[in-house]
């Protein structure tokens, strides 16, 4: 538990920065901040990570997703606020090998984003056609 909470307050403290240094609007009631600019923040990650994308697998009941570039089973990491969430699609950082490949440092996106970030990587993909 103490560890979530250092990691709540390091990562509190590294989104705070990154509102100041953007200069971006926000508001704070003292337990909350509300970014006016979150969708931009979340594209710009897309753009950066778009061969990082990952889609759902319909009809899966343990949260798998398929990586779009290579169709690999890949599965949100437990200790995600996105556990058992289970957005259609993500964008990850890193991935951690266990019994299963763990997708770490996890975000929501809008499947639209990718094609509009990186039309000659999406251009072409088969396995995982993005669509809603």
């Amino acid at each position: 538990m103490q560890q979530f909470n250092n990691d709540t307050k390091s990562l509190f403290s590294y989104s705070f920065h990154i509102l100041l240094v953007l200069r971006l609007d926000y508001k704070f009631d003292g337990k909350h901040i509300e970014w006016q600019y979150l969708e931009v923040v979340r594209k710009a990650i897309a753009a950066g990570f778009f061969a990082n994308a990952c889609r759902l697998e319909p009809y899966s009941y343990n949260g798998m997703y398929k990586t779009v570039r290579t169709s690999q089973e890949v599965y949100v990491h437990p200790s995600s606020v996105l556990f058992r969430v289970n957005p259609k699609w993500v964008i990850y950082n890193s991935l951690v090998s266990t019994d299963r490949q763990y997708m770490r440092n996890v975000i929501s996106i809008d499947p639209s984003w990718l094609r509009e970030a990186a039309p000659h990587f999406y251009q072409h993909q088969q396995p995982n056609p993005i669509a809603h």
